[in-house]
């Protein structure tokens, strides 16, 4: 059904809003509209596949855990589960590769971005017990200024969803396109007046958070409130859990371009059949060329199939003027079939067992360059 992409900095609070998220959709899948068609919503992430903060300290190690979280986030993609990749996915390749995989299954895409401010990420790691196994002051701090920030305008990250880390940064202006707030490292923050937003700084944005006092939302500052319905009654939140919602169930599908397309696997004795059908051909078509009175003309023979009672009955239609021999033929031969290859094993090209389909292409191919 769809992908969403969770990525933040460590310890932003993906996790936390992607449970949020997770409840927000069931309770929205709980509809008329899908009672008949059951669907799940699945969260992946490193702490369900057993992969530790200690991996992220090499980047081998760290390249093998991208792999898993890939590997299973693709395994689990259908037509009727939502997935949500809950991880920091900081590179823009990695989040590319996610995207080519929801395109190739045929499901809808969507990226939230968790926003949050570095120095925060940093004083929650250190806050964190031994037993927690918190990030190395030097890993954290290398994963921050490593983070690709996702960016609406490119297609993988497209439709982008930004959580802020308060009710403050969000807007409800009209003229906010997406019913959200920019946030810090990048992006701005939306005036409410529609003006052209404006660069702030941590120490202004701190400033504005730490005075909001009461208008801040309870599932903000305490996002493990007992309370969870709280989440979907304030505005802000509502905004965002709208924008998701449209993202998973509304957006157009993107088809599956030649670079995303599933390949086609090649059968195990297509080569062979495709040099012996192409080779009795060439034969065959000599052989009536010398029997006929005329060096031009339509060419009629029949060529016996397997397991075929009756031979096939082939045409082709020779110029005049047109010089026809073995070397000639042989080089069309050698052309046709080394396309197929290429194209075969590229997951573009014909790959038929039946006889009669590798005839009917390379007889097409030898009247088309004859």
């Amino acid at each position: 059904m769809a992908l969403i992409i969770l990525s933040g900095y460590p310890l932003a609070g993906k996790t936390t809003r992607a449970e949020e998220i997770k409840e927000m959709l069931e309770s929205r899948l709980k509809s008329d509209e899908f009672k008949n068609t059951p669907r799940e919503v699945v969260i992946v992430n490193d702490e369900q596949l057993g992969i530790n903060r200690s991996v992220y300290n090499d980047s081998k190690s760290e390249k093998v855990s991208r792999g898993e979280l890939l590997s299973n986030t693709i395994r689990l993609l259908s037509q009727n589960r939502i997935i949500l990749c809950d991880g920091m996915n900081y590179i823009k390749g990695f989040r590319y590769q996610l995207y080519c995989a929801a395109r190739e299954a045929g499901v809808r895409n969507c990226t939230v971005h968790i926003a949050a401010i570095p120095s925060d990420c940093i004083s929650r790691n250190f806050a964190l017990p031994p037993e927690a196994n918190p990030y190395l002051q030097t890993t954290i701090e290398n994963l921050i200024s490593r983070f690709e920030e996702p960016n609406g305008s490119a297609r993988w990250d497209s439709p982008l969803v930004v959580f802020p880390w308060c009710d403050s940064l969000v807007s409800n202006s009209t003229g906010d396109a997406k019913g959200l707030a920019g946030k810090l490292e990048g992006l701005r923050v939306v005036e409410q007046s529609g003006a052209s937003p404006k660069e702030i700084t941590d120490d202004e944005v701190c400033e504005a958070v730490s005075s909001t006092g009461p208008d801040v939302p309870e599932c903000f500052s305490n996002p493990t409130s007992q309370n969870p319905q709280d989440t979907l009654t304030t505005k802000p939140w509502s905004s965002i859990a709208n924008d998701i919602w449209t993202a998973v169930t509304q957006n157009n599908l993107k088809p599956a371009t030649a670079a995303v397309k599933v390949a086609t696997r090649t059968s195990t004795n297509f080569l062979h059949l495709l040099e012996s059908t192409t080779s009795t051909i060439i034969s065959e078509v000599l052989s009536n060329l010398n029997q006929s009175p005329n060096s031009y003309g339509t060419l009629t023979f029949p060529i016996q199939l397997a397991h075929h009672s009756k031979p096939k009955i082939i045409k082709i239609k020779i110029p005049m003027g047109k010089t026809i021999n073995m070397s000639a033929l042989q080089r069309l031969r050698r052309q046709y079939t080394t396309l197929q290859k290429q194209a075969g094993f590229a997951g573009r090209g014909h790959t038929d067992t039946q006889v009669e389909e590798i005839i009917d292409g390379f007889v097409q191919y030898l009247q088309g360059t004859l």
